[in-house]
C-alpha cells in the first residue's frame, strides 16, 4: 500500500493559521501584492532543469523553499491567503528538503547493492519510504483535503523511488491529471533503469 499520513504534523500546510490578531496591526499584512510577490522571489528555487554542475549548497538552500513558504502560510489567515498560491506553485520533493520526519536523505543505490553490511541496505529501504511518504503527502492536501489548490501547481520537481512503487505511480499519475496549470514536469528516480519502464504508465493517462 502507499504510505499514508497523519494530521498534525509540523510542515502540514493545511492546518489552520493563527489568527491576524497575533500579528496584531503589523504593516506586513498590509503590503500591495506586488510586494509579498517580491518577497517569494527571494526564496531560493531549484533551477529547471537542473544539472550535475548546479551547486550542491545552493540547491540545499532551494530545497528549503517548501518548508520556508509552509510556516510563511501558517503565521496568520491573512499570509496563508497571500503565500498560499506561491507555496503549491511548485510541488518538490528533494534530496536534503526538510520535512516533518526530517531532511531527506541522499540516496546512493549503487552502495546499498554492492555493500555486504545489511544496514547499508535498510538504510536505502528507510529513505526510500521517507521520499514516498513526503510526496504522498502533498498530493493528499491538493487533491484531496484541500483540492482547490491544485490550480496553483505550475512545477512538480521530484524525486521517485521504488517504495511501494506501483501504488505511488499510480496516485501520482491521477494527481497530475487534475493540475490544469502545470508547465514544468522534473522527475528523478530511484533505480533510474527500472523507472524507464514504469514512468510510461504516467504518460498513458494523458
Amino acid at each position: 500500500m502507499a504510505p499514508r499520513t497523519r494530521s498534525g504534523r509540523r510542515f502540514n500546510s493545511s492546518l489552520a493559521p493563527s489568527d491576524d490578531s497575533s500579528v496584531g496591526n503589523s504593516a506586513v499584512l498590509h503590503l500591495p501584492d506586488e510586494i509579498y510577490l517580491e518577497i517569494s522571489s527571494h526564496i531560493p528555487a531549484t533551477p529547471l532543469p537542473t544539472d550535475s554542475s548546479s551547486d550542491a549548497n545552493f540547491l540545499k538552500d532551494c530545497a528549503a523553499r517548501h518548508a520556508t513558504l509552509a510556516a510563511l502560510t501558517q503565521t496568520c489567515r491573512t499570509l496563508r491567503r497571500i503565500f498560499l498560491r506561491y507555496l503549491w506553485e511548485r510541488m518538490e520533493v528533494l534530496e536534503g528538503m526538510p520535512t516533518e520526519n526530517g531532511y531527506l536523505p541522499i540516496l546512493d543505490i549503487s552502495a546499498a547493492r554492492a555493500s555486504m553490511n545489511s544496514n547499508a541496505r535498510i538504510r536505502y529501504k528507510v529513505g526510500s519510504k521517507r521520499y514516498a511518504t513526503e510526496l504522498i503527502r502533498q498530493l493528499e492536501i491538493v487533491t484531496v483535503r484541500e483540492p482547490q489548490l491544485a490550480q496553483f501547481v505550475r512545477i512538480v520537481n521530484v524525486v521517485i523511488t521504488d517504495y511501494s512503487e506501483r501504488s505511488v505511480l499510480s496516485e501520482f499519475a491521477r494527481a497530475l491529471s487534475r493540475f490544469p496549470n502545470l508547465h514544468t514536469l522534473q522527475i528523478g528516480a530511484y533505480p533510474r533503469e527500472r523507472y524507464r519502464r514504469n514512468l510510461r504508465q504516467i504518460w498513458s493517462r494523458f
